[in-house]
């Protein structure tokens, strides 16, 4: 049954630190052979609420904070040991 679902769970991945940053975990990630992507985009940033409400890139720090810091990392409960083991060492 769980296989059948596309999606299941998502883990969260935060960098407080600033010695690399979203993108570059990102490209690690995917060097690794594992799939990441941007957790979300503030709705300030997507063109449409940009461009019509005129909404600076500033605008919403706490926003722009999380949007800078945070990606997805595969978590399913198809994943073996080895699967988390190597989500977890890669990044």
């Amino acid at each position: 049954m769980w296989k059948q679902l596309a999606s299941l769970h998502l883990a969260l991945a935060t960098r407080a630190s600033l010695l690399i940053t979203r993108d570059a975990f990102i490209q690690a990630l995917k060097q690794a052979q594992i799939g990441t992507s941007v957790h979300f985009i503030p709705l300030h940033l997507h063109p449409f609420y940009r461009d019509t409400y005129h909404l600076a890139i500033d605008g919403f720090p706490a926003a722009l904070h999380a949007y800078q810091r945070q990606s997805r990392c595969p978590c399913t409960p198809g994943m073996t040991v080895e699967d988390i083991e190597d989500v977890n060492c890669s990044g």
